[in-house]
């Protein structure tokens, strides 16, 4: 196919919502009782539209990244349907700005749509279109910041339903009391079920050497986000403490070895390619893995939620 024939981008389709939780989140840095979300769609001149969907983590967040995927759409309106060559493009575009925060969630935002889009235009799926061929994707359940009890009831129910891993929120006041939550999850899941837990970055590099030490005896398969994530001489504080492979970003992560980014999208839109081609499971030190959302529940999120447009 050449660039005359190949199909082009007529424009994008953005919609900030709003969808309420069946039952808020609680972490160490507050409770999140819905998810903002922006989805965006790829219009493309052969009718083909592909889907995207990113999570704003704040709804102070929903309508800027909504407008910054809008401002961005005539910088791709007339190209072609290609979407490695547009990424390189918009990052060539905004290399001065930057890549992270909210221009690189609205980057990922246009980048999953193209890539989505030309998927379907060769009416096939993306990880075909990429090489791969479908598998199974462990996934585990999500554990908020409850408390022992209630966290262990949480991931005893996550087992019961066959999940063989639980991630529970901690940071608590005390690390006596994250190994309270700890072993109570472990005795509610038993020894065949991996636990791993997160700190949602809420500890300095000091504290979060003193608090992986003491749990270092507590079976972990690891602990997330202890530190912030753009402290990279922070990072290397647990490097030095002896805590290698404890103390890592999700961000953190590349085939040969870890890379630290500022914009978690960046992470986002590289699993996804590497699930195409079936080698999320290299990614050393990043078994941070949930089965991708259909692009067809999009709607049904909203729906079934009761979600409302932003």
């Amino acid at each position: 196919m050449t660039q005359a024939s190949a199909p082009r981008i007529q424009g994008l389709r953005v919609r900030p919502v709003r969808v309420p939780m069946t039952h808020p989140h609680q972490t160490a840095s507050g409770t999140i009782a819905e998810s903002p979300l922006v989805l965006t769609d790829a219009l493309i001149d052969d009718g083909t539209v592909g889907h995207s969907m990113v999570f704003t983590y704040t709804a102070a967040a929903l309508k800027p990244t909504a407008e910054l995927i809008r401002n961005f759409e005539a910088l791709v309106t007339g190209e072609p349907l290609a979407p490695a060559e547009i990424a390189q493009k918009l990052a060539t575009r905004f290399r001065l700005l930057g890549t992270q925060g909210l221009v690189g969630m609205a980057l990922a935002a246009i980048d999953m749509a193209l890539w989505d889009a030309l998927a379907r235009s060769h009416a096939t799926r993306l990880v075909r279109l990429l090489g791969g061929i479908e598998k199974p994707i462990p996934a585990y359940g999500a554990i908020g910041y409850d408390g022992a009890d209630a966290s262990a009831r949480t991931g005893e129910d996550w087992a019961k339903r066959g999940f063989t891993g639980v991630k529970a929120k901690i940071g608590y006041p005390t690390v006596q009391e994250d190994v309270a939550v700890i072993r109570a999850i472990r005795s509610a899941v038993g020894d065949n079920v991996a636990v791993m837990v997160d700190y949602n970055q809420c500890l300095t590099p000091s504290e979060a050497i003193q608090r992986l030490r003491v749990l270092d005896d507590e079976g972990l398969t690891w602990v997330e986000e202890p530190t912030l994530a753009p402290d990279y001489a922070g990072h290397a504080d647990p490097v030095r403490g002896k805590l290698v492979g404890r103390a890592r970003h999700p961000a953190c992560h590349r085939r040969a070895g870890f890379r630290l980014r500022d914009a978690r999208c960046h992470e986002n839109r590289r699993r996804d390619r590497l699930d195409a081609r079936g080698d999320i499971g290299a990614c050393p030190g990043h078994p941070r893995i949930q089965p991708p959302m259909a692009r067809n529940q999009r709607a049904a999120i909203v729906r079934d939620a009761g979600g409302s447009l932003a």
